[in-house]
């Protein structure tokens, strides 16, 4: 998390030339990518420089030419701005059409400096990085790629079987039999995350039993009754990712990592937050496991735990939705060197309603945390001891 660094100068690499903003006096000068290369040596000592971080974060490879700069300039330029005292740190790209949004300027390359550099004055908590020490991928991230592909094949599968969605594998079946279990660890906010309470039409929270004999064909096919868990209520989207990110429904053994080469261990609580589900503003790729758990997860219940209390976030988010129509029609916009943007009227959170979705994502987070420790218990007593030791797998 930001607590100090509060930007002097912003900066945005485009196609075929760059631009930076001086917070001091408003203006955006256009660089050629080879003059970036000289800021070091041309900015005050003391400046504060804040760029994207998929643009002086990555660098360029046969496979990502949209990258200006290869390594060995990335390196040497982080260098340079630590001997001539100016502090370089990236944005998370994620969160720059929020900023946009939040200074009210289409996204451009004129922009864009702009809008991030405003977007961290105003909400100076915003999550910054460092640059990166090198450009190697270690082991870890190496790793995380493959899990993250073959848990998009289970999420994947899991939910499109018919007539019942996450029914048949092995997570399926575990997730199902412990949810009683799971329930009766969980504590009221994580219950209602994963939908072991819902809101009936009273406006009030209530278990998500059945309170009669279920009415579908399917679910008294397979002998659902009266206090049996409400299929269409638990939120078994969000679970299962939670129990097929640990446990391999295919192998039904641990899911594992190579830690040394040739040498493997189970998936850590904190290595599945971090590299699987990808819980940071810098993620690039997240996979099915964190669409499920953010895009339709967090954002349901938010708007559902608003509702409790009076606040509406339906059709919002924290920066507003520029209002594309608007973008179009205006034609006088289209001479402009800084086009100014228009926020959909009722589309940005108040103050009151942002603090209240952070809050709620902090919730949602330590939900997460909590389902994944009850997990790994569920796996020791069906799998056996979770901390293992190294166990080389033969090919």
């Amino acid at each position: 998390m930001n607590t100090r660094f509060i930007p002097t100068h912003g900066l945005d690499c485009g196609a075929n030339a760059s631009t930076l903003y001086t917070v001091a006096t408003g203006g955006v000068t256009v660089l050629s990518h080879a003059e970036v290369l000289n800021l070091p040596e041309k900015l005050p000592a003391g400046s504060k420089l804040l760029c994207e971080y998929s643009h002086l974060g990555c660098e360029r490879t046969e496979f990502s030419l949209s990258q200006p700069y290869d390594r060995h300039q990335l390196l040497d330029l982080y260098k340079r701005f630590r001997e001539n005292d100016i502090e370089l740190r990236l944005f998370p790209q994620k969160s720059t059409p929020r900023a946009a949004a939040w200074s009210t300027r289409w996204k451009n390359d004129m922009n864009d400096p702009v809008s991030i550099a405003n977007l961290v004055r105003d909400f100076p908590q915003t999550s910054l990085m460092h640059p990166p020490e090198y450009f190697d991928l270690d082991l870890k991230r190496k790793a995380s790629y493959e899990i993250k592909k073959y848990l998009n094949r289970d999420i994947n599968k899991a939910r499109r079987e018919r007539p019942i969605p996450y029914w048949s594998d092995y997570c399926c079946k575990l997730m199902r039999d412990n949810l009683t279990f799971l329930n009766d660890s969980l504590d009221d906010t994580a219950r209602s995350v994963f939908g072991f309470t819902n809101i009936n039409t009273k406006g009030q929270r209530v278990p998500s039993v059945y309170s009669q004999k279920p009415t579908k064909e399917i679910y008294k096919a397979i002998g659902l009754k009266k206090g049996d868990w409400h299929m269409d209520n638990v939120k078994f989207q969000a679970l299962y990712p939670l129990f097929a990110a640990m446990i391999d429904p295919v192998a039904q053994d641990w899911r594992v990592r190579e830690c040394r080469p040739n040498l493997f261990i189970p998936l850590g609580i904190n290595y599945i937050k971090r590299y699987v589900f990808c819980q940071s503003p810098f993620h690039l790729k997240g996979g099915v496991a964190r669409s499920n758990l953010y895009y339709h997860g967090l954002k349901n219940w938010a708007i559902a735990e608003g509702k409790l209390v009076g606040i509406n976030l339906k059709g919002k988010c924290r920066g507003g939705f520029l209002d594309e129509k608007a973008r179009k029609t205006k034609d006088e916009n289209k001479n402009l060197l800084y086009p100014v943007g228009k926020i959909q009227e009722g589309t940005r959170f108040t103050p009151e309603e942002d603090a209240f979705f952070v809050s709620k994502r902090q919730e949602f987070c330590r939900a997460i945390k909590d389902v994944l420790h009850l997990v790994k218990q569920i796996g020791e007593r069906e799998l056996g001891k979770y901390e293992v030791q190294n166990v080389t797998l033969t090919k």
